[in-house]
């Protein structure tokens, strides 16, 4: 007999902002990436089932790799169920940790990646923003030395 997971949560929704907003933005940073770490402990055989709050949780934290992998994750895996606004998000969300153009080979290998998968869930809701990332690849690939 499996028994039902714990799940803590608040009753009212006010007591929950009341005591998140109580919490200083370096708390709330180390406790996201200790909810993190933990559902990767306790779900590691079933990660892809908790890939959104790993997103979200890794998001609140100063773990932005992690962040990354977690987000281009999370949207692969809602375009793979034909759920493209949510995919959107989760690949708008993870190009949005892109801050600099002071990033490595890697890295821009990475945000080429991001926003061709972002583009492609975006072909029938086409934005100015997608455009403007699409841009940004181009000049990341030229960099890198591919020829276009």
């Amino acid at each position: 007999m499996a028994l039902p997971e714990a799940e803590y949560m608040f009753n009212h929704v006010l007591t929950q902002v009341a005591v998140y907003e109580g919490l200083l933005v370096k708390q709330r940073k180390i406790l996201h990436g200790l909810v993190g770490r933990m559902i990767e402990k306790l779900y590691a055989e079933r990660l892809e089932e908790h890939f959104e709050k790993l997103a979200y949780h890794y998001s609140q934290s100063d773990n932005a790799d992690k962040a990354l992998n977690y987000l281009q994750l999370a949207g692969d895996k809602a375009s793979r169920y034909h759920s493209l606004a949510e995919a959107r998000g989760h690949y708008r969300e993870a190009l949005a940790l892109f801050t600099s153009d002071e990033i490595t080979s890697a890295q821009r290998q990475t945000y080429i990646g991001l926003t061709l998968k972002w583009a492609e869930v975006s072909q029938y809701s086409p934005a100015n923003r997608v455009w403007e990332a699409l841009k940004r690849s181009l000049a990341y690939a030229r960099g890198l030395g591919h020829r276009l």
